[in-house]
């Protein structure tokens, strides 16, 4: 099957037609903050993450975000603490 973008490109895939035209990390900061949520720290150092994650976003610390959601995930693979 082909598609095209907005722009004109043909791709063959049509799901890369649209890859990069909507910003992503909006996306990533919801899954984060919803991973963020079902961990099962105590509510107080949840908050604290979400704290953490937003006032990296504020200061564009980019390696901190990082930081965050290697965190996130690899407690979100283990289950908790």
């Amino acid at each position: 099957m082909l598609s095209l973008s907005t722009k004109g490109d043909k791709f063959i895939q049509p799901e890369l037609a649209e890859f990069g035209q909507a910003a992503m990390l909006p996306q990533v900061v919801k899954s984060l903050e919803d991973k963020i949520q079902v961990l099962s720290y105590p509510e107080a150092e949840k908050n604290g993450m979400l704290y953490r994650l937003r006032d990296a976003l504020a200061d564009k610390a980019p390696e901190f975000i990082a930081k965050v959601i290697v965190e996130v995930g690899s407690q979100a693979l283990k289950g908790g603490p």
